[in-house]
């Protein structure tokens, strides 16, 4: 008799269990609670993973050479492509989705998972065909080894949409902390005991079995049969535009790496590569967190416009704050940024970074623009400004070729700056509660202070010689002053900033749990 009754009991307990991955109507009712709890924890955790990223890379930089790198992104620029059909643009669904079942992420999962393991397939096949493209055979056993970490990626998409799903951001920082730690012991050791460029790849599939390990301990939801009737389409739909989007994005992004590596080979696509991703690096450290956190707030709050117009320009302004004045004080500071990194071997890396640095500027604004269209479910549309920005971009190289590595870098720069962004901010304000004016009046005072600040850095570098140690130092302490005293002359943005100290003390408080 305790059997019997006992039984039922169990099997209600794991379906309710069951439910709670995918039901959101508890976040609902504290939603604000939530997003700013999840981007105080997130924000603590970009800045650690931003000093063990630079860290990493500056003794990664002394360690290998600028042909090393050149060599991994000639592989990375190509199979990166294919890798993006892993996800399907399922795990956006999965965040993105009102309502969800656990049928539709089972069917999902091994969808993603199916497609992984032909992805991967594929690109080792094509591993040979990419040595022939750019005329290094080395290029082959690197995709091999590269090809091999699609497996993780099609395991942990579903588990890490469903963390973001339930805004489980702790969660997910630990993993990602977790892999990032894992991937730099295994990539400093490898490149300390001799392994050369392998050390890359090493590095970046140690880290991608440690976020599978990691994803599978935190959830316990495990997927089941594939089924026909679970309404999977609609999400396939969403996932598809998604992917077709994400797929010209993606070779919008790297079509100049690819024309770099096959004109001018490893070395100077090395120089390319380091100064972009350089660049990247404190910039992606604004927009990941906030965004990890606003699109699953965005998406609950599609169906109030106010509140979701809002909280897309809160979550705007925070980046801009922050990225606009951190990327004039880099422009200004390229030669001694560049060689306090990376080493004196990266000279060339320099003149790149400044140049890549103007059109960093526009970075913040493109990337929130994307939140507008997924959010809203409006995946065709973004798919097919990602086709109008790849005619452009292709439009920006062929003028730029004809003048080397620097003509490329100002092609890139210039149309991501003057036409593409302006192109895709009026796109988004034709559909979405946030107008194209909205961005530039959220942005004007920022621009105007990040302008001042390059100004006065450019003009002390003139009038004093300074070694690039302390002009960094003094250069940054310069940058700031400048900066909170000119936007401290506007009534909307010292409100911004108390909100920032808000989400400061929030942090604060969130690392003493």
């Amino acid at each position: 008799m305790v059997a019997i009754r006992t039984a039922p009991a169990i099997v209600i307990m794991r379906s309710d269990k069951r439910k709670d991955f995918f039901s959101t109507d508890h976040l609902q009712a504290d939603l604000k609670r939530h997003s700013v709890r999840g981007g105080a924890v997130t924000v603590l955790s970009q800045v650690l993973k931003f000093v063990l990223n630079t860290g990493s890379t500056m003794v990664l930089a002394r360690l290998l050479l600028p042909q090393d790198f050149g060599l991994v992104a000639m592989v990375t620029a190509i199979v990166g492509l294919v890798g993006l059909f892993k996800d399907l643009g399922l795990s956006t669904a999965t965040v993105q989705r009102r309502e969800l079942t656990h049928e539709q992420v089972s069917n999902l999962f091994w969808i993603n998972l199916f497609v992984s393991v032909g992805i991967m397939i594929l690109t080792m096949a094509l591993a040979p065909l990419l040595a022939w493209f750019y005329d290094e055979p080395r290029v082959q056993g690197i995709t091999m080894v590269v090809a091999t970490g699609y497996i993780f990626g099609g395991l942990t998409v579903q588990h890490q949409a469903l963390l973001r799903r339930q805004m489980r951001f702790s969660a997910l920082a630990m993993v990602d902390l977790c892999s990032l730690v894992t991937g730099i012991v295994v990539g400093l050791t490898s490149a300390w005991l001799g392994a050369g460029y392998w050390a890359l790849p090493f590095m970046s599939l140690a880290s991608g079995a440690c976020n599978a390990v990691g994803v599978w301990w935190l959830v316990p939801w495990r997927p089941g049969k594939m089924s026909r009737a679970s309404g999977s389409r609609e999400l396939l739909a969403f996932g598809g535009y998604l992917t077709g989007s994400s797929f010209v994005s993606y070779l919008s992004a790297n079509v100049d790496k690819i024309v770099i590596g096959r004109l001018f080979g490893p070395d100077p696509l090395g120089q390319y590569a380091r100064a972009f991703n350089l660049l990247l690096l404190p910039l992606q450290q604004f927009t990941g967190p906030i965004e990890a956190v606003a699109v699953p707030t965005l998406s609950r709050l599609t169906q109030d416009p106010v509140r979701y117009r809002q909280a897309f320009l809160r979550a705007l302004e925070s980046i801009i704050m922050v990225a606009l004045p951190t990327v004039a004080w880099m422009i200004g500071t390229a030669d001694w940024l560049v060689l306090t990194v990376l080493g004196p071997q990266w000279q060339i890396a320099a003149q790149i970074f400044m140049i890549l640095g103007f059109l960093a500027f526009a970075h913040p604004f493109s990337a929130t623009a994307v939140w507008l269209f997924t959010t809203h479910g409006e995946t065709k549309r973004l798919f097919h400004w990602s086709l109008i920005n790849f005619l452009l971009v292709i439009a920006g190289l062929g003028a730029g070729i004809p003048w080397g590595l620097t003509g490329v870098a100002t092609a890139y720069a210039a149309t991501g700056v003057l036409v593409r962004t302006p192109i895709l901010l009026w796109v988004a304000g034709r559909f979405s509660p946030v107008k194209t004016r909205d961005f530039y009046l959220t942005a004007a005072p920022y621009i105007l202070a990040a302008g001042i600040v390059l100004g006065t850095i450019w003009q002390v570098r003139r009038m004093f010689t300074l070694q690039p140690g302390w002009g960094l130092l003094v250069t940054l302490l310069l940058s700031v002053a400048v900066y909170l005293a000119c936007i401290w002359c506007f009534p909307r943005c010292r409100q911004a900033l108390r909100e920032l100290r808000n989400m400061a003390k929030m942090t604060r408080k969130t690392k003493e749990l």
